[in-house]
């Protein structure tokens, strides 16, 4: 029997990842069906924090079917989610199976490659999901008007362009992260390093102007701001219900608009004047003003990460990043006079990088004033610009890779773009990691910061359990 039921699942790796965030993504989702759709209900499971996983669906569901099993997962997830969509279709024929996420934004058409894999969507998913229930409850509208869509007819697969998909900024949903249950996720390491804790995940708006090739895009180069007054009664509901303290904003640039910005930190200082932010997917430091990095400083700022890549000025123009290096690096100076904990990320072998760019870059990193750094190798992804960027067979291998296994890896990629060969590579990117920390006076200042955090901590947690026993 099909009930008015939908069921979302986000797929992982089998073993457990390092960074487990809540699902904002299924969680806008659900929020936007709620608005549009009266009487349906959910369910939400998670391979990266739930347990046998497949068992409870099938328990679960065995009564009711859903109207639709909808799967969210990354590229590196492709094969679990195909081999989750085959036993989904085992025990539940009939229940179409939806994919999204950053998997089909990277794969396009090649996500259906399975049969058990009804239909995808690219990129931005309210619209075009919202669509899709109403074709597959009512039979309309016809899959070839809903934006975004990729699906079957008579065996071809078609793909529809998106640009209805996008939501203006006022229709863009507050996540419900009730449905997803926020407070698992208080009992693993969120997206920084500020250890376990009650936290509250943040995105106030989407789209990034910049074009870096590496970047996926998902969310266009125009960016949309969620109204203030939206996002500071989202806040004053779980920060009050959960007793939650950090607030860790996910926007691609949230300094793109200064004022803006104060704006949303005053309000929610107002709400409660004891939260803090975090900034884990960093800021655009290059444009940062002395004024908001004072103002950053003042208020309860206790996060900050940095994206800086490359410290080679012909690599910026390459990838289009573009940083002014001399600016970020007099920002990062005034923001390591606050008691804000500086992370900073850097890439190194991105297409024709020379040895000596790379120990360039590494000498920037050991001259920021930084707490923390990574070091990734660069992995060029499909549906970038980096990996048009690749040669035919280096193509060929990533295609091959991200389809036919669980390879894919964002901390040691087995490809290799750079103009050194992989052992060269590999003797670099350990000389960056071991001369960056084991260095007395950085391990000094972390030891140092990590004692006020732990001591933070420990205040915070206190006053959730005080406040919250039954959770």
């Amino acid at each position: 029997m099909r009930g008015n039921k939908i069921v979302f699942l986000r797929v992982y790796e089998p073993h457990r990842p390092p960074v487990i965030t809540p699902p904002l993504g299924i969680a806008s989702l659900i929020r936007y069906l709620k608005e549009k759709h009266n009487g349906l209900e959910f369910k939400t499971y998670d391979f990266a924090t739930d347990k046998d996983v497949m068992d409870k669906i099938i328990s679960d569901n065995k009564g009711e079917e859903p109207i639709f099993f909808g799967i969210s997962g990354m590229l590196k997830n492709y094969s679990l989610i195909h081999r989750t969509a085959a036993s989904l279709k085992n025990h539940f024929p009939s229940v179409p199976i939806v994919v999204g996420g950053p998997v089909v934004s990277s794969l396009k058409r090649l996500t259906l490659n399975s049969k058990h894999i009804d239909y995808a969507i690219a990129n931005e998913g309210e619209v075009p999901l919202s669509m899709l229930l109403k074709s597959i409850t009512d039979g309309n509208p016809p899959l070839s008007s809903i934006p975004s869509l990729i699906y079957r007819n008579n065996g071809e697969i078609f793909q529809n362009p998106n640009e209805s998909a996008i939501l203006r900024e006022d229709e863009i949903p507050m996540p419900d992260l009730e449905a997803v249950d926020i407070t698992k996720y208080f009992k693993f390491q969120g997206f920084e390093h500020a250890g376990i804790r009650p936290y509250l995940p943040l995105m106030t708006s989407r789209g990034c102007p910049y074009s870096c090739v590496y970047c996926h895009g998902i969310f266009g180069q125009k960016v949309r701001f969620v109204p203030t007054e939206k996002i500071t009664e989202h806040i004053k509901y779980y920060t009050k219900k959960y007793s939650i303290k950090d607030i860790e904003i996910y926007d691609d640039i949230f300094n793109i608009n200064e004022n803006r910005a104060k704006d949303i930190i005053t309000e929610i200082l107002k709400i409660n004047p004891d939260i803090h932010f975090l900034f884990p997917n960093g800021l655009r430091t290059d444009i940062l003003s002395k004024d908001f990095i004072s103002f950053l400083g003042t208020h309860n700022t206790s996060y900050i990460s940095i994206a800086v890549e490359s410290a080679s000025e012909r690599i910026q123009k390459l990838i289009k990043k573009r940083l002014d290096l001399d600016k970020l690096k007099a920002n990062v100076e005034l923001l390591s006079k606050y008691k804000i904990l500086l992370h900073a990320y850097f890439m190194l072998g991105f297409p024709t990088e020379t040895k000596e760019e790379m120990l360039k870059t590494i000498d920037f990193a050991k001259r920021l004033p930084v707490h923390t750094a990574s070091f990734f190798k660069v992995t060029p992804h499909l549906g970038t610009e980096l990996f048009e960027m690749c040669s035919e067979e280096i193509k060929e291998n990533i295609i091959s890779d991200a389809i036919n296994t669980d390879n894919i890896r964002y901390y040691s990629p087995k490809i290799n773009i750079s103009s050194v060969d992989n052992k060269v590579l590999n003797r670099l990117h350990k000389y960056a990691v071991l001369s960056f920390y084991l260095r007395p006076k950085q391990l000094v200042k972390i030891l140092s910061y990590s004692q006020k955090i732990k001591n933070s901590l420990y205040r915070r947690e206190n006053i959730y359990e005080n406040n919250n026993r039954k959770i």
